[in-house]
């Protein structure tokens, strides 16, 4: 089977820690990479990802990714500007403006791979899904959110289409998963 290609945002690096961080959301993060390595995926890199892993990524998320690079196990992108989502962008209010700016890398690379983005990144998400209300494309990336989504079924799945993991998708989970 040949994996989806993933853009892993630099959120779920740095909070994968190392080896020893102790805590749910470290081993879930470190999970996730474990998961894409074992099902086959590949990581998206363009040289602005690899930028922002180079400055936030654990050792240990750093060596993951160097390996699935060494190893072929990535897709190397340059994302194309998109000027429509650009212009929807700049028209936003000034703090969006800015953290979308800010994460610009993510939605770029993801429309130029398999439309899959997993992140932390929570406040992108919701930026992304007011945009998506004027650029349908937008709604078609699925952002998965280790914390609230189920992501490692659906890495383990192969990360299939999935409309409730898709921006467009209106009702978000607001609270992390696990035992009621």
């Amino acid at each position: 089977m040949t994996g989806r290609s993933l853009v892993v945002d630099a959120s779920v690096a740095r909070r994968a820690g190392n080896v020893m961080t102790l805590g749910a959301l470290s081993l879930l993060c470190r999970d996730v990479l474990v998961e894409i390595e074992r099902h086959e995926h590949r990581v998206v890199i363009s040289d602005d990802i690899r930028r922002e892993w180079k400055a936030q990524a654990s050792k240990y998320s750093w060596l993951w990714i160097t390996n699935m690079i060494s190893r072929n196990r990535h897709a190397a992108v340059d994302p194309s500007v998109d000027e429509e989502l650009r212009k929807v962008i700049d028209a936003l209010p000034e703090d969006d403006r800015q953290a979308a700016r800010k994460d610009l890398l993510l939605t770029e690379a993801a429309l130029d791979s398999d439309y899959r983005v997993i992140s932390l990144d929570r406040a992108m998400r919701e930026i992304l899904h007011r945009v998506a209300q004027d650029l349908p494309k937008i709604g078609a990336i699925h952002w998965v959110d280790p914390e609230r989504d189920q992501c490692l079924p659906w890495i383990i799945a192969g990360g299939p289409d999935d409309s409730d993991l898709q921006i467009s998708k209106a009702v978000r989970r607001t609270q992390p998963l696990g035992p009621s």
